[in-house]
């Protein structure tokens, strides 16, 4: 068993009870089972990815928005939330990206606009280098250049803690809620009141979902060789 093996193994051990509705679905890739949510019904396709450890319920107030002018594709990425990567899936940028252009390519809605945030915007990026057919343009939401995410990563992992193989699978399998906890203080302002997006995270965890962060956190890691 690999470390993401056990990270995904710890924190979605069992039958995950995911929220449904008639607008999610599960929909079952090479390297992942992904949970996605599909509003609205005309104009450009927009694809969301949460930035993690928000779900898609994080989501609910936005495309309520979007929907009656756009196609809302709302999409967790393996290994967080209650999308499951399967055992050879690594948490890198070329599996990351090769999984979103399968659910592009099995949802066929045409040349999609990207909107994910933070790390993930660099999965858009590539995405859209590799398979310029499934994208028709990009949101940068929140992302910094590959040094710049690679320096936020050491810095609120001042300690290497998740940046260490096992131990950090370890650490987030046992602490993802603290670790939930403080992110959101970090995020919001000062004074912020933290409940209205660590209630539904808390909700997602309570129900089998994940936050392998320490898997991701090694994945960026090995990519810059360190």
């Amino acid at each position: 068993m690999r470390p993401a093996q056990l990270e995904t193994f710890l924190q979605m051990r069992g039958e995950a009870r995911a929220p449904g509705g008639d607008d999610v679905r599960l929909v079952a890739l090479p390297q992942a089972v992904l949970r996605v949510r599909m509003a609205g019904d005309g104009g450009a396709t927009v694809v969301i990815v949460p930035d993690p450890p928000n779900v898609i319920e994080h989501y609910d107030g936005l495309i309520a928005l979007l929907a009656p002018h756009l196609r809302v594709v709302c999409c967790e990425a393996p290994g967080f939330g209650f999308s499951r990567p399967t055992r050879d899936f690594d948490f890198g940028l070329a599996s990351q990206t090769a999984t979103l252009a399968a659910l592009l390519s099995r949802l066929a809605l045409g040349p999609c606009v990207l909107a994910f945030p933070c790390f993930a915007g660099l999965i858009a990026v590539r995405l859209a280098t590799d398979h310029p057919e499934l994208v028709s343009g990009l949101v940068l939401v929140q992302t910094a250049a590959w040094a710049e995410e690679l320096g936020w990563v050491r810095r609120v992992d001042a300690r290497g803690l998740l940046q260490t193989r096992w131990l950090g699978q370890l650490v987030m399998s046992l602490g993802k809620r603290r670790v939930a906890r403080g992110w959101y203080r970090a995020a919001l302002p000062r004074g912020a009141d933290p409940a209205p997006f660590l209630t539904p995270a808390l909700a997602a965890f309570a129900r089998g979902g994940a936050y392998c962060l320490a898997s991701a956190f090694q994945a960026a890691c090995r990519m810059a060789g360190g």
